[in-house]
């Protein structure tokens, strides 16, 4: 490859690079976040195919998951509203 071509290549390369830095390092900064939102659906499912009603219990966690979920995601917004 041509000097020339080698240095658009590479320019091409940090300019993406630096375009993605920024969302790359948003997911990753609140990853164990999304990671425990992800985990309480999944929580949510099992309790959703639960072949019992547990005396109401059941239908308490399940909205205690969804007010948890809801929270998290207000914290991550939050956060992203306070530059953090």
């Amino acid at each position: 490859m041509d000097p020339q071509r080698r240095i658009a290549l590479a320019a091409a390369i940090a300019v993406a690079g630096t375009a993605l830095a920024p969302t790359l390092a948003h997911a990753e900064r609140w990853h164990a976040t999304r990671h425990a939102i992800e985990a309480l659906r999944d929580a949510r499912a099992d309790l959703l195919n639960a072949h019992h009603e547990f005396g109401g219990h059941r239908a308490r966690a399940i909205e205690a998951i969804d007010a948890a979920i809801h929270e998290l995601r207000e914290s991550i917004a939050w956060a992203d509203a306070h530059g953090l």
